[in-house]
């Protein structure tokens, strides 16, 4: 389940480009927000995000991105990126993310004081 309220133990302005990117982009951030929160991810995480927010906004602009398009995007299975963010089962979490993919709903942070 996406839990709506995350606490970051590091600034994302205080942070490296590619987080800053990330973060500038409202589907990369809900994309790296969720699967941060349950799955493994590789050093090119947040490269992934950014192109997946892209693909995501093309098919969102054609008028074509529901859960199985989100789902293949995320998989993989369409466009042929070069890596996955989720695995090839998880249907189920492409259904619950897209709602935050459409801005319906949104994952809010605070920065977790030290």
């Amino acid at each position: 389940m996406i839990q709506e309220n995350v606490t970051l133990c590091f600034d994302p302005d205080d942070s490296d480009e590619e987080i800053g990117a990330v973060f500038a982009d409202q589907e990369a951030r809900m994309l790296w927000f969720a699967i941060k929160q349950g799955h493994i991810t590789s050093t090119n995480f947040c490269k992934s995000c950014l192109r997946y927010a892209e693909v995501i906004r093309k098919k969102r602009n054609e008028g074509e991105l529901n859960e199985e398009i989100l789902f293949k995007i995320l998989s993989g299975f369409l466009f042929y990126l070069e890596e996955g963010v989720i695995g090839g089962r998880e249907r189920q979490f492409a259904e619950e993310l897209l709602p935050f993919i459409n801005s319906e709903k949104s994952i809010h942070f605070r920065i977790k004081s030290k």
